[in-house]
């Protein structure tokens, strides 16, 4: 079954599956979330507040968010509050993987190192919410997993002895995956949510977190006064934090409710990995060695595959999820 889905980069309307659709959707959250693990580094060496920035971006992000859902008459699901709340605290467990940045991870290998939420995804997807794991999905699964142990390089495998490896950032990153599993799983219970509500209760509770955090110095973080002096700067700032936040949370919350779980968990993590190598390469100037590159490409394979194998919608969003 296709709809049609508006193109607003093209003058014509353009005919996608509701799967198409949602795999659309969740490789343009990978690369937004990749964007924004960068984007932390940048401000880091910059020594700006990007926490503070980001809650100031969030709050331009919620009342936009609100106004909107106001002028479309969209109530709040009652009957669903539980699965929003889970939605924004569940996205809180993105929190690690920037506090994996910040102490030393390479910005790829946080990336690849999340792509556990691929089998936990697959697993609980099937378990919980009945959704089919065909020989197909088991090998994309074997793929992206195989992938990410040659991004990786466990010690007990690769690393030779003497070598620094960041277990504290992987240990982070890896807790962040499995939040992140749990995000498909819970917009997935929920089809009949607006993926507004979703991305409204995930941002509200990354303000909150963000914001109390680095008030309480759990985070590390720069103080305001590093701006006072260019207030134009840091609203360019702000403003970039804000896009690429609503960005790759509306696209997530939206393109989740069109794609099984794991496949929704395959094709961001993909996404986000092949991003997250780019963006190390060319802006970082660190340059994947052969056995990384080898498992970025296996991952690749996992993520096409996932996609081609792809067989039915499930449950289509009533409210018509929009990721705007």
């Amino acid at each position: 079954e296709s709809f049609v889905i508006p193109c607003s980069c093209a003058p014509h309307l353009v005919m996608l599956s509701p799967v198409a659709y949602g795999i659309a959707l969740t490789a343009t959250s990978g690369g937004f979330q990749t964007l924004l693990l960068a984007l932390s580094r940048v401000l880091e060496k910059l020594q700006l507040p990007y926490y503070r920035l980001s809650c100031a971006a969030s709050v331009l992000t919620i009342l936009g968010t609100l106004l909107w859902l106001r002028a479309n008459n969209i109530a709040f699901p009652r009957a669903h509050l539980k699965w929003v709340v889970l939605r924004g605290l569940f996205s809180l467990g993105q929190t690690p993987a920037y506090l994996a940045i910040r102490v030393g991870a390479p910005v790829g290998d946080v990336a690849a190192l999340t792509s556990i939420n691929i089998a936990v995804a697959s697993l609980l997807g099937r378990l919980l919410l009945g959704e089919r794991f065909t020989v197909v999905q088991a090998v994309a699964l074997g793929c992206s997993v195989g992938g990410a142990i040659l991004v990786c390089r466990p010690t007990f495998l690769f690393q030779p002895q003497g070598d620094q490896v960041p277990l504290l950032g992987y240990s982070l990153a890896l807790f962040a995956g499995f939040s992140r599993a749990c995000v498909y799983l819970v917009v997935r219970k929920a089809p009949e949510v607006h993926s507004s509500w979703f991305t409204f209760a995930a941002m509200a509770c990354t303000m909150a977190a963000w914001g109390g955090f680095a008030q309480a110095g759990i985070m590390h973080d720069y103080t305001l006064d590093v701006i006072v002096d260019d207030p134009a700067a840091a609203l360019a700032w702000a403003a970039a934090l804000a896009f690429l936040l609503y960005g790759a949370t509306a696209a997530l919350s939206t393109g989740s409710q069109f794609c099984p779980a794991g496949l929704s968990a395959t094709v961001s993590t993909g996404s986000a990995m092949v991003s997250g190598y780019a963006l190390q390469a060319g802006l970082f100037g660190a340059t994947p060695s052969p056995v990384t590159a080898a498992g970025a490409g296996l991952m690749c394979v996992g993520m096409a595959v996932s996609a081609l194998g792809a067989r039915g919608p499930g449950p289509v969003p009533a409210a018509g999820g929009d990721a705007g």
